[in-house]
């Protein structure tokens, strides 16, 4: 059973976008392997559904005539047993389809309408607004894109040209423009272009892959990205596009000429953009220590802040206990005043009073070391802000 699938993957293997003809051609092939199970009857009632699954049978083309020819060596039960192992098998090969394959997805299905033969038929109009729909990531207004598929449709000078690859029949599209230099059909373009991109397949990931390999070989293992990419873009449009339909114009002999002092050109932007990113990783470490040192001396400054006002507050503290004490003496001085009745008594009071006098003496010294310690805190935080603010500007 093989041999059905070789005209679909070798379709598949084409470089060109093949996702307008993917729809089709996986109903071709699921078609083909179906009626080989199922009668045309069944197909037409069930369609590609899993359901039609239910309803086979062995049909007089599901094995070819040198299996046939094999199978007359055994006996009827071998060959009933082989046939119904071979319908399983085919059951199982449609089933894995239906369900891994893009058959029933809505953009597959509806990328049919990009195919050059389409664009006329009523049905197209409907398949394109569900293509928009379902890529609503595009933001594509659908009546817009309806709209100006209506008038596509309508455009008599665009024909197929025999062998030409879809992206080109759609650049013909593209370069339709208005009175106003305005590309005719903006929508179109967006939604062309965005299911044109899918890929249809692996394949030619993987030959970009072998190209890429023989080309960077041992002796290139120093070429850059830029360097490998743009020799891919050559070979590419080498494959594309034969060099004798290329025209030799003055500015293509222009851009020849100048290759090398253009690439010389670029080497040297390409070191001072290295330079430049260079000097500003070293402009960024050096920010960076010099904010780490700010940080840690201000973290030394509030720190010496904070022990001298807790200085100060133990001088505050000492002050008003000794406060506390020259009120107490000079109580007690006016008590015994009052009280005293000859010199003895006068000589005390005396002592308390000039006890006092000494301790309003020293808690004046500490005021004043309070109010320097005080305005030393005071100075300090007004410095601290400042360069806060010098920072800021």
């Amino acid at each position: 059973m093989a041999h059905l699938f070789t005209a679909f993957t070798g379709a598949f293997q084409s470089s060109e976008p093949m996702i307008h003809k993917m729809s089709q051609s996986l109903t071709q092939v699921t078609k083909t392997i179906l009626k080989k199970i199922v009668d045309d009857q069944t197909l037409n009632k069930y369609g590609l559904t899993e359901e039609i699954l239910n309803h086979t049978a062995p049909r007089y083309n599901l094995l070819n005539e040198d299996v046939k020819e094999e199978l007359k060596k055994f006996d009827a039960q071998e060959r009933s047993e082989f046939t119904l192992n071979a319908v399983r098998h085919i059951k199982e090969a449609c089933r894995h389809i239906m369900k891994k394959s893009g058959l029933n997805n809505r953009i597959i299905k509806a990328a049919n309408c990009l195919m050059p033969g389409e664009r006329k038929k009523s049905r197209s109009i409907n398949r394109v607004a569900t293509l928009a729909n379902e890529l609503s990531f595009l933001k594509v207004p659908v009546t817009s894109l309806q709209n100006e598929w209506s008038l596509l449709a309508e455009e008599e000078d665009l024909k197929e040209q025999e062998g030409e690859r879809i992206e080109n029949y759609w650049q013909r599209v593209f370069d339709i423009m208005k009175s106003s230099g305005e590309p005719k059909y903006p929508n179109t373009i967006i939604i062309v272009k965005a299911v044109l991109a899918i890929s249809h397949g692996s394949a030619e990931v993987e030959r970009g892959f072998s190209a890429s390999a023989r080309y960077l070989t041992d002796e290139k293992a120093s070429m850059c990205e830029r360097t490998l990419n743009a020799a891919m873009l050559v070979k590419s449009g080498l494959k594309n596009c034969s060099p004798s339909t290329i025209p030799i114009t003055k500015r293509l002999m222009d851009l020849v000429r100048n290759a090398s002092h253009a690439y010389k050109e670029e080497l040297r932007k390409e070191n001072e953009r290295k330079l430049d990113e260079e000097r500003k990783k070293k402009a960024a470490v050096e920010e960076e220590v010099t904010a780490k040192i700010i940080k840690f001396k201000v973290a030394c400054e509030m720190d010496a802040i904070k022990m001298d006002e807790l200085k100060l507050d133990e001088l505050r503290k000492n002050q008003a206990s000794k406060r506390k004490i020259e009120e107490k003496l000079l109580q007690e001085a006016c008590k015994k005043i009052k009280k005293a009745t000859d010199l003895s008594d006068l000589a005390v009071v005396s002592a308390l009073i000039e006890g006092a006098n000494e301790n309003i003496k020293i808690a004046n010294k500490e005021s004043k070391k309070l109010e320097a310690v005080e305005k030393n805190i005071n100075e300090k935080k007004q410095i601290l802000l400042s360069q806060f603010i010098e920072k800021k500007k």
